[in-house]
């Protein structure tokens, strides 16, 4: 895949507590291996498929005590330009810009509907690898509890291109850049539980829903939603062990 363009999903990073047991799930789940690392990054280390960077896992300091959860980072080529333009359409900064070496810079905001998402200026890190295959992050969903505001802000500030795919029960769009379709737009007002807040959520793709869930099971995560079938494909709802949550599916992924 060419290097991601301004809005396109291009890292997802794990916020756990703890580095052992979040690699005992993750690699047992999915078939994953980990490269651990080192003090001078606080011990963030990276899930890999094979040779492919998947993701990255970070513990978070006991004082902060964040929820445990996965973020996703859109590609911001000039990520001072983006925060400058996503502030001025109603973003909050949350953090950052950040220099991590020489891999590139970061930051993270929260939209006008409340959604936390981060920003990736690559340079010597592009992101995790684009497969539609198991083991590997194959749809991205932004779940808003506003659905005008966010529609409006990923249209202003990323060039987002949304289309709608059925309103009824929900509004639905889905979400392309550069004729990349990576993800959806969910009116989450209507299907989430109130206390729920808006938030960016990945899916894995898997060889068997089913055996997946199991596995979930095996190291202590949680079936939130068992397996369903959709025209889109076979999908569950599922947490690792500290309530980090995430989509797996099986279905018909068109790569690019």
């Amino acid at each position: 895949m060419a290097a991601r363009v301004l809005g396109q999903p291009i890292w997802i990073d794990l916020m756990t507590r703890d580095y052992e047991v979040a690699f005992d799930f993750y690699t047992h789940v999915f078939g994953w291996t980990v490269q651990r690392g080192g003090e001078e990054f606080g011990g963030y280390s990276q899930f890999f498929q094979g040779d492919d960077p998947i993701a990255g896992c970070m513990v978070a300091p006991e004082q902060d005590a964040p929820p445990s959860m996965w973020s996703t980072y859109l590609a911001a080529p000039d990520i001072e330009d983006t925060l400058n333009r996503a502030q001025a359409a109603g973003a909050t900064l949350m953090f950052g810009p950040h220099k991590v070496a020489d891999f590139g810079s970061m930051a993270g905001l929260q939209d006008p509907a409340g959604a936390f998402v981060c920003l990736w200026q690559a340079n010597t890190h592009a992101g995790y690898t684009y497969k539609a295959a198991a083991g590997y992050p194959v749809w991205f969903e932004m779940c808003s509890k506003n659905f005008e505001a966010s529609e409006a802000f990923y249209r202003e500030v990323f060039g987002t291109e949304l289309e709608t795919v059925f309103t009824d029960p929900m509004r639905y769009q889905t979400m392309s850049i550069d004729n990349w379709q990576f993800g959806g737009h969910m009116d989450a007002a209507v299907t989430m539980p109130a206390p729920v807040p808006s938030h960016w959520q990945v899916y894995f793709g898997v060889d068997d829903v089913d055996a997946a869930c199991e596995r979930v099971g095996e190291r202590k995560g949680q079936v939130l939603q068992p397996p369903f079938d959709t025209p889109y494909g076979r999908m569950a709802l599922v947490a690792d062990p500290f309530g980090a949550t995430f989509m797996i599916m099986k279905g018909n992924l068109d790569s690019e």
